[in-house]
């Protein structure tokens, strides 16, 4: 057993960081690839924004937006991926100041 401990203390160990911008378009141009799907860049580019930063989540929101445009018969565009995301997010928009009209 020391033999086994003195192998495992001498191994390098390298801490994952969360994906970059870069990367994590990559992985989701991975993914949908799998799926025979080819995203317009302005896709890629607002998942990358609003999902979490992680190869799973990457996963689960092109396997959502997959079966969302598969059921509707849709192309997989920019606003579909914010229908599918839409019940997990909510979009940025102007404050409206208080005391004012509908």
């Amino acid at each position: 057993m020391p033999d086994l401990r003195s192998r495992l203390a001498a191994l390098m160990v390298a801490e994952l960081q969360t994906p970059d911008d870069v990367v994590l378009e990559g992985v989701l141009a991975r993914y949908f690839r799998e799926r025979n799907i080819r995203p317009r860049k302005n896709v890629l580019e607002y998942l990358v924004r609003r999902i979490e930063r992680s190869a799973p989540a990457a996963r689960a929101v092109v396997e959502r937006i997959d079966v969302a445009a598969a059921s509707d018969g849709r192309s997989v565009t920019r606003d579909l991926a914010r229908e599918v995301l839409g019940a997990d997010l909510i979009e940025p928009g102007p404050v409206k100041p208080p005391g004012r009209g509908a």
